[in-house]
């Protein structure tokens, strides 16, 4: 890679120095690198209200398999299903009906 392309990284804490204060409430002075700059607030400021979303996001495949870096992580069920882990997604998989189901109540990856 060429380094030039880059901005160089500041090496001291003069360089990346970073100072705010309020003004009048409606201003900050800034100083970056050694150059003051000031920073008006808006004067009418835009009101964000989030709202959330219509839908749900639901899980209707899980693509790969975690093999790389744990062992015996695929088991056979009585049913003849396959259970196996994927990040923090339990999969069964029916084979001869070729549908997933998920257990996605998992907070961390299972290992």
């Amino acid at each position: 890679m060429d380094d030039a392309a880059y901005p160089a990284i500041p090496e001291t804490p003069e360089d990346s120095e970073l100072v705010e204060e309020m003004t009048d409430g409606r201003a900050a002075v800034v100083t970056i690198k050694g150059q003051r700059r000031v920073l008006h607030a808006p004067r009418n400021p835009v009101t964000f209200v989030p709202v959330p979303p219509r839908s749900i996001l639901t899980l209707d495949w899980v693509y790969g398999y975690r093999g790389s870096d744990t062992r015996k992580n695929l088991w056979v069920l009585p049913s003849g299903e396959l259970l196996y882990y994927v990040a923090a997604v339990a999969v069964i998989l029916d084979r001869t009906d070729d549908v997933q189901r998920h257990y996605t109540e998992h907070t961390e990856d299972i290992q």
